[in-house]
C-alpha cells in the first residue's frame, strides 16, 4: 500500500465524537510512525532494530493494521516516547481544543540545519547575535562537552566582534579558535553524537537583523539518521520580541 492509499484510508475514517474515549485507529498510529520516521531520516530496518522488532512489522503498521500492543510500546520506546503516547486511548479533540492545537502547531518554524564541519560555517555562526544551544541528548550525558562547546562559541563571538573594529590584528587567532571549535565537534561525534547547526532570523524591535545561531546535539545511538537531518523544529513563541538592556549581550547566557 502507498503512503496515498493510507491517507485515502484516513480519509474515508468516520468522524469522531468530541469527548470519546477510544483509542486511535490502525490507520493514525501508521501515519504517525511514518512521518516520525521520515522526518528523523531512519529506514525502516533502522526503525525495526532500534525496536525490537521485525521490518515486516513495521511495515504492518505503516500500512494501518492493526499489530500487538507490544510491538508499539517498542516503537514508542525506539522514538524516545512515554508509554502509551501512540496507542492509548484518549478523548477526542472538542473544536475549540482543535483550534488551540493549530495555533500552537502556527508558531512552529522549521530552522534549516546541517552537521558542523567547516570554518566558514562556524565563522557565520559566530556572527550571530544570539544563540540556542538545543539538543534531545539527556542532560547526564555529554553535559561538559556540550557546555565547552558553548563556550568555546562565547569566546569566538567575542573575538569576531574585534576582529571587526581591527580586521588586520586577529585573523589567524580566529582560525586557531575555529579549528578548535571544529576539534570539540569531532570530540562529540566519537562518542556517539551528531553536531548540526544553522541560523534562525528572529527579529525584535529596533533589531530587525537580529539572529540566532543554532546548535543541535543529538545520539547516533537514539538518532541514528540525525546527521541527514535538514531542518529542526523550533517554537518561535518563547523567544523575545523586545530586547532589554540585559539580553543585549553578544552571547545569550545558557545558565
Amino acid at each position: 500500500m502507498s503512503f496515498d492509499e493510507l491517507l485515502s484510508r484516513i480519509e474515508a475514517l468516520p468522524p469522531s465524537v468530541p469527548g470519546e474515549v477510544r483509542p486511535p485507529p490502525p490507520e493514525i498510529i501508521g501515519f504517525f510512525v511514518y512521518v516520525t520516521r521520515k522526518l528523523r531520516k531512519w529506514k525502516r530496518y533502522a526503525l525495526a532494530d532500534m525496536a525490537g522488532i521485525s521490518v515486516s512489522t513495521v511495515e504492518r503498521v505503516e500500512r494501518g493494521e492493526a499489530v500487538e500492543a507490544a510491538s508499539l510500546e517498542k516503537l514508542e520506546k525506539a522514538f524516545g516516547l512515554e508509554l502509551g503516547y501512540i496507542s492509548s486511548s484518549r478523548a477526542a479533540l472538542t473544536e475549540e481544543e482543535m483550534i488551540l492545537s493549530a495555533e500552537s502547531q502556527a508558531k512552529l518554524t522549521y530552522i534549516d540545519v546541517r552537521p558542523l564541519k567547516t570554518q566558514p560555517q562556524v565563522r557565520e555562526l559566530a556572527e550571530c547575535c544570539g544563540f540556542l544551544p538545543l539538543s534531545n541528548v539527556p542532560d547526564i550525558e555529554c553535559k561538559e562537552e556540550i557546555q565547552a562547546l558553548n563556550e568555546w562559541f562565547d569566546l569566538a563571538s567575542f573575538i569576531r566582534s574585534e576582529v571587526i573594529a581591527r580586521p588586520s590584528s586577529e585573523g589567524r587567532r580566529l582560525r586557531e579558535l575555529y579549528k578548535a571549535i571544529l576539534d570539540c565537534v569531532k570530540g562529540l561525534e566519537r562518542q556517539g553524537y551528531n553536531v548540526l547547526a544553522g541560523t534562525l532570523k528572529a527579529p525584535v524591535e529596533g533589531m530587525p537583523d537580529w539572529s540566532y545561531a543554532v546548535l543541535w546535539v543529538t545520539s547516533k545511538r537514539s538518532d541514528p539518521g540525525g546527521s541527514k537531518r535538514q531542518f529542526i523544529p523550533f517554537d518561535t513563541s518563547v523567544l523575545p520580541k523586545k530586547l532589554t538592556m540585559a539580553d543585549c549581550t553578544r552571547w545569550f547566557d545558557d545558565d
